[in-house]
């Protein structure tokens, strides 16, 4: 039996060894350690053929044929002549640059401080544009706008990183009734990696306004309003007193607590939340992650290619994912369309609208007098109405059965082609229709059940 080499093992083993270091001291560059030591894989291959070859002779094992195998002898020669013409290339052209998009993907990264402020009122209009990096801005005490941080720039040699730092000045200056916060990272030219991260205090009376393309957003403790755009960002607001306008092309989270103003958000990302909002709350765009609200005082709005949501209030809990509607104790008009999704909503209150193309939904509203419209393509309905409910009910599917679990208030009737209905109480205005065409439809009924020595708590039961 053929044994197999070790040279593939030794060759990962030391491949891992040096991306762990490089994780360890992201500061090491890669390519130059590969140019200024590359020779060592040659030697370090020669040495386990040699290795192995040396213990078959002790072992008086037959020795191979060839020492090195063909394919092994195209693959040294292959890394020679690539190794040799990128090293080659480097000591002829040091300025040449290696990208991917307008930006250097290889070299070191150089660090350098920011720091500048200016005298702004207790009320000013912030202006942030900063390409590339993460910005922080926080509200407080003081009429003045401070920014701390740090710039890097990633470069072969630090003359070159010296040089296009040079040409990126921080700017915080004041234009009018603005404030401008500019690190000026166009003037690098597109081939540099420029980025920068910036810590910004202002007045907490200020509203601010953002630009950037790569890089996240942090915003605290502000009474004004607050406008972002951006290519790529994640976006995180808290305590802000004003309006929150947000757009961006690419997100991973939008996270906004304790607004008192309106909410618009639109593009493309993957989760929202929202906590305690008191004013008008706009999604437009294409999500592939969770929504979730709580405590919204005002509406609702959510539309997508695929989805449509209003709702008039969401004391509690609302959360929307691609595959599932669930909400607690919210307030109608509610108004939901949907290609495909499950639905589950409990505790609410005012009418409910639904239509969907499939997916299954369970109806658990708060009151005794609810106002439901659910119509779904495919799916199974359910219907869990309280004790003493008000209004009719008619609800019919074309392929499937209805189930009353309700009692004998309700009837039920075969409508032949494997259809049937049911309906009632007879005189009663109808408020509720469900409809299915393929899929079945429950209705029952929760019940107060006292326990000695407890308080009451609903249980479904059959009748």
């Amino acid at each position: 039996m053929r044994r197999g080499s070790l040279v593939g093992p030794f060759v990962l083993i030391l491949v891992g060894v040096v991306l762990l270091l490089n994780n360890f001291k992201p500061e090491l560059s890669l390519l130059h350690l590969f140019f200024n030591y590359w020779p060592f894989l040659l030697v370090g291959w020669g040495a386990v053929r040699l290795i192995e070859i040396l213990v078959s002779a002790a072992r008086a094992q037959p020795l191979p044929r060839d020492g090195i195998t063909t394919g092994e002898w195209v693959l040294a020669v292959l890394l020679c002549l690539f190794a040799s013409g990128a090293d080659f290339a480097r000591s002829q052209l040091p300025k040449a640059r290696i990208t991917m998009h307008g930006l250097q993907l290889f070299g070191e990264t150089f660090d350098y401080p920011l720091a500048g402020s200016v005298e702004a009122g207790p009320a000013p209009r912030v202006f942030i544009e900063n390409l590339r990096g993460n910005v922080r801005v926080a509200g407080g005490e003081g009429s003045e706008v401070k920014v701390e941080g740090r710039a890097t720039v990633r470069a072969f040699a630090k003359d070159d990183a010296d040089k296009v730092n040079a040409k990126c000045p921080l700017e915080v200056v004041r234009e009018g009734d603005q404030i401008i916060v500019r690190t000026n990272q166009e003037r690098a030219g597109g081939d540099w990696s420029v980025s920068a991260d910036l810590e910004i205090s202002v007045p907490k009376g200020a509203s601010v306004t953002a630009r950037g393309r790569y890089g996240d957003f942090d915003i605290a403790n502000l009474d004004g309003n607050v406008e972002i755009a951006s290519d790529n960002a994640g976006v995180r607001i808290t305590g802000v007193g004003g309006d929150a306008r947000i757009q961006l092309e690419r997100s991973d989270i939008i996270r906004i607590v304790s607004l008192k103003g309106k909410v618009e958000i639109k593009g493309r990302g993957e989760d929202i939340e929202l906590e305690d909002i008191s004013g008008r709350v706009t999604v437009k765009g294409a999500y592939s992650g969770g929504l979730s609200m709580r405590r919204l005082a005002g509406p609702l709005v959510f539309e997508s290619r695929r989805s449509e949501l209003r709702v008039a209030g969401i004391p509690g809990v609302l959360h929307l994912d691609l595959g599932d509607l669930t909400a607690e104790n919210v307030q109608g008009p509610l108004y939901f369309k949907s290609s495909s999704r499950d639905v589950e909503l409990t505790a609410f209150t005012g009418p409910v609208e639904i239509q969907l193309e499939r997916g299954d939904v369970q109806l658990r509203p708060a009151g005794k007098d609810p106002q439901i419209q659910a119509t779904v393509r495919s799916g199974d309905i359910v219907l869990i109405l309280p004790e003493g409910a008000d209004g009719g009910v008619e609800a019919t599917t074309q392929r499937g059965e209805v189930v009353n679990e309700f009692g004998e208030e309700l009837a039920t009737e075969d409508l032949g082609q494997k259809g049937a209905r049911l309906f009632g109480p007879p005189g009663k205005p109808v408020r509720i229709r469900l409809s299915t065409r393929r899929g079945d439809i429950t209705v029952r009924k929760t019940v107060a059940a006292p326990e000695q020595g407890s308080p009451k708590r609903l249980q479904t039961t059959s009748v």
